[in-house]
């Protein structure tokens, strides 16, 4: 069994080998056609789940005068080949570091955030000391007032209460 082919080369191979077609194989193994052809192909995504391609893998091997304990094996390092070349391209394009753009984002967000901070307490500071009242008087009731007096003009704004 040559370590450069993957686990569908080499059943592919051995059935070829042997002169057998899919329906041939089919008919021996009691396996589906389309789940050999995937098999062969190394389409394991097609099959219902890893369960059973170990199964089918082991039955098929046997079936082919293979040793199925060698072809499970392969099939189990090629996965874990598989899966560590999709982690390293996936988190090839992953990076901590924050691009231009991104930074430029975050501190014009920081200013709007301290603004936003410094006219709320402005409002409390400055408007007449009616600026916040709490009334605890029941559970019900609660009462905050801001109010800024200013050429006249005023702004008053009350959350909830009686």
């Amino acid at each position: 069994m040559s370590s450069l082919d993957s686990t569908g080369k080499i059943l592919a191979h051995a059935r070829e080998n042997q002169g057998k077609s899919i329906p041939e194989m089919e008919s021996l193994t009691k396996i589906r056609g389309k789940y050999l052809q995937a098999l062969e192909s190394d389409q394991f995504h097609l099959l219902p789940g890893d369960v059973y391609v170990k199964g089918f893998l082991h039955t098929y091997a046997n079936s082919l005068n293979l040793d199925a304990q060698a072809v499970l094996e392969k099939y189990k390092k090629d996965q874990l080949h598989a899966a560590e070349k999709d982690f390293k391209n996936t988190s090839r394009g992953f990076s901590l570091s924050r691009t231009r753009g991104q930074k430029k984002i975050i501190t014009v967000s920081f200013i709007v955030f301290l603004a936003i901070l410094a006219l709320i307490i402005i409002l409390i500071f400055l408007g007449d000391r009616e600026a916040a009242t709490f009334n605890h008087s029941g559970l019900n009731t609660l009462k905050i007032g801001i109010a800024m007096n200013k050429g006249g003009q005023g702004l008053k704004i009350e959350i909830g209460g009686h």
